[in-house]
């Protein structure tokens, strides 16, 4: 379904392009794109003109930046507002780490505020060419093909009764129910789809020899100057390098993301869909020399097939000879742009192609079929057997953490249709209890396997699976009276997981943002942790490490936020656990907004521009406790100077800075149009932010 448009629909690029799939629930609402389409008067190729209704909108832009006012703001009247299509200050994105496995972990950036509304206008004034520039090269497995309707499918919300989505980015053979990508992407979304489909199956039976290729640190080593000889262009940006970035594709991509990260040109942010639209130029580019090259050998391309997903090459040939001829050219060309080649990475495989792996996973898809079927008595399966089947899939495994991860997306994904067919045919209250009891063998063992190969994306998978367990006793056909048991059950069963979840993340580095995720699960099911317990200690002990300094690992913060909204959203916390919080917000607060966090070329940190916002908008915490957090040197520097253009001094920016606080009103806290959702204090939209957050995990 096509959504109305507004004047905003231009720099639709905000919902979906500009921030990590892994942010905590909280930190995932599209909350700048609907905060600016309520006050957005006009926009086009040059500027945004909005209109501030308040003083806590002026608060917003000047945390934003560069933003010129009409005329001075007073009380009671709205001022119009201009955010030009680029600003070339530097910016410093929000680093926060994720594990992929029990022993790696990633880095991704969350991007502040500017830099994304930078990346917003790229799209809308550069849209044309950079589908011109990711369209040139045969061999790339994922790429945009085209621009999106602007719009989502209201009717496939999340509802425990019907079937969820689980892709989000869309390609040209499926559509989504969440908010439309920028882009409809050829060909694959995910490389496991490749693997599915009869593309594969046809290289299988031609080819006999295949090599796979994986580049080391893809994004950390690109330079955003490549994306000029990328376009072709390198001899302008050269002479322009000084530039507005308001010059041709190669240019503003540089500028853009320089700005967006530190000034860098070394290394690209990770995370955002438009680093894999930057990489994807890069690598398009890299394709077409790859190929000149191998014909300059003589090659024919009768001998091999070289296909590309995101920064992983899939080498196909007839003989080894070719295969061997064919890499060398490819890891030549790679080094001499600053790529190398992950040796540890490198897979050969004689036809037939189709690893131990994908026939696992073809044998449990099978056994799903059985073990879940939508009609007819349940399968006499205890909860042993289920987990003996389940656990099959990691036997011999190279890669746990991912074999788990497919293994998560295939029980999750029958799981809930088998939920949503059955529970409504269950006639009595023992038919529903058999019935939950079944379920909740795939859910444990669910569990199971991701606290045994952890990664953020299986923890969400996990988080999913558990709230359709928690609601699934409203699909049961009886009187609400008669739910109560169900209900009951299932609230003590998910009530478990969850402690046991977060009692396990909390003995482990890197977590963060998988106990963010269980944080909000908890919250949105009522699931106390009671303040004197031990893993109420363990929490606090988590966020009590130091405050991450601004290079470092933000996940820490991520974490505080999501503490601080679980106990001072219940009103029996006790006043000690209140203190305590409020000791390590000041902490974190004393740190982060003070005049040296980051060097003084940088105008904004995307962390200080997130907490700000997210104290702003507690509806837990009263005025002066809010001010004792936000009162810091660098919120009073940015009021000054944006505000009073220099002139206000200390106290006229902290007097605005406490009327601007009062303004704010609790009630309506969840109208993301009134106030700046940066940080999702309640749990209103939990299920449609939970069903948005479906995999994109890309890299």
């Amino acid at each position: 379904m096509e959504l109305a448009r507004s004047p905003m629909t231009p720099l639709r690029a905000l919902v979906t392009e500009c921030a990590p799939y892994e942010l905590p629930l909280e930190m995932a609402d599209h909350w700048l794109y609907e905060w600016l389409d309520d006050r957005a008067v006009s926009v086009n190729p040059e500027a945004l003109k909005i209109v501030a209704k308040s003083r806590f909108d002026l608060l917003v832009l000047a945390i934003v930046g560069n933003v010129t006012f009409e005329k001075a703001f007073r009380h009671g009247e709205m001022v119009q507002a201009r955010i030009d299509g680029f600003s070339s200050g530097w910016r410093a994105p929000a680093s926060f780490r994720v594990r992929r496995d029990r022993a790696r972990t990633r880095e991704l950036e969350l991007l502040s505020i500017r830099s994304q509304l930078n990346v917003a206008f790229l799209y809308f004034k550069q849209k044309d060419l950079l589908l011109h520039y990711v369209s040139r090269d045969r061999t790339s497995l994922r790429h945009p093909a085209r621009v999106n309707v602007y719009g989502k499918n209201p009717a496939n919300q999340f509802r425990q009764e019907k079937t969820a989505h689980l892709v989000s980015v869309e390609t040209t053979a499926r559509r989504i129910g969440t908010y439309n990508s920028y882009f409809v992407y050829d060909k694959y979304a995910f490389v496991g789809q490749f693997y599915d489909s009869r593309e594969w199956h046809a290289l299988e039976a031609r080819w006999r020899f295949l090599r796979r290729l994986d580049v080391a640190n893809c994004f950390r080593s690109i330079y955003t100057h490549s994306a000029s000889w990328s376009t072709g262009t390198d001899f302008f940006s050269k002479d322009h390098l000084s530039g507005s970035g308001e010059g041709d594709l190669g240019q503003v991509l540089d500028k853009t993301m320089q700005v967006a990260n530190w000034g860098e040109t070394h290394g690209i942010c990770v995370g955002p869909e438009v680093s894999r639209i930057f990489a994807e130029i890069v690598f398009q580019h890299l394709g077409i020399e790859i190929e000149s090259r191998i014909r300059a050998e003589n090659i024919s391309h009768k001998q091999y097939e070289i296909l590309r997903y995101v920064d992983d090459y899939f080498v196909f040939a007839a003989d080894q000879a070719t295969l061997e001829a064919v890499s060398r050219v490819i890891e030549i060309t790679l080094a001499e742009h600053k790529f190398a080649i992950n040796a540890a990475k490198t897979r050969n495989y004689a036809t037939p192609f189709t690893t131990a792996i994908s026939v696992k996973k073809a044998n449990l898809k099978t056994f799903l079929r059985t073990a879940l079927p939508f009609d007819g008595p349940l399968p006499p399966l205890d909860d042993r057997e289920i987990s003996v089947h389940l656990k099959a899939i990691l036997v011999d495994s190279d890669d746990e953490s991912a074999t788990v991860g497919t293994s998560l997306t295939q029980v999750e994904k029958r799981l809930l249709k088998f939920v949503g067919k059955r529970a409504s045919k269950c006639k009595t209250k023992e038919d529903a209890h058999e019935l939950s009891k079944y379920v909740w063998g795939f859910v444990h063992d669910m569990l199971f396997q991701y606290l045994s190969h952890p990664s953020v994306a299986s923890a969400m998978k996990v988080v999913r699976a558990l709230r359709m367990y928690y609601l699934s006793p409203n699909l049961f056909p009886f009187p609400e009276s008669e739910k109560a048991a169900a209900r009951f059950r299932a609230n003590e069963y998910v009530h478990f997981a969850v402690h046991k979840a977060i009692q396990r993340l909390a003995e482990v580095d890197g977590s963060e943002v998988e106990m963010c995720h269980f944080l909000s699960l908890a919250g949105a099911c009522g699931i106390r942790i009671e303040p004197s317990s031990k893993l109420t200690q363990a929490l606090l002990a988590k966020i009590s490490r130091p405050v991450p300094k601004a290079k470092g690992n933000q996940a820490p913060i991520f974490l505080l936020l999501s503490t601080m909204k679980f106990y001072l959203s219940d009103k029996t916390t006790p006043a000690s656990l209140r203190r305590s919080l409020m000791k390590r917000a000041r902490a974190t607060a004393d740190e982060i907004l003070s005049r040296g966090y980051t060097p003084g070329k940088i105008e904004r940190h995307a962390i200080q521009e997130t907490f700000v916002l997210a104290i702003a908008t507690c509806p837990w915490l009263q005025v002066e406790e809010k001010l004792t957090l936000l009162r810091q040197p660098w919120v009073i520097d940015v009021i000054n100077q944006e505000i009073f253009r220099g002139s206000g001094g200390d106290k006229a920016s902290a007097r605005f800075l406490r009327r601007c606080l009062e303004e704010f009103d609790p009630s309506v806290i969840n109208d993301r149009a009134a106030w700046p959702t940066v940080f999702g204090w309640k749990n209103d939209h939990f299920d449609s932010l939970l069903y948005e957050k479906q995999p994109q995990f890309i890299y």
